[in-house]
């Protein structure tokens, strides 16, 4: 299993919410020992900051292709 980890500033790709599938462009802002915050773009709102952990990857967030 590829364990990945972005970089601060990347554009990513993640889910918000816990019944939502679709995915959000986002912008990763912090690096945490487990986890990393990111300014998640939904529905053209750029200030939602939200937690993601790494162990998390192609489950709730996924590199841009």
């Amino acid at each position: 299993m590829k364990k990945a980890k972005p970089t601060k500033g990347q554009k990513i790709l993640v889910t918000y919410g816990y019944d939502d599938k679709t995915w959000y462009e986002a912008e990763v802002k912090s690096l945490l020992s487990a986890q990393f915050t990111a300014d998640v773009d939904v529905n053209g709102e750029k200030n939602i900051h939200m937690f993601y952990m790494y162990r998390d990857f192609n489950l709730t967030w996924k590199e841009i292709e």
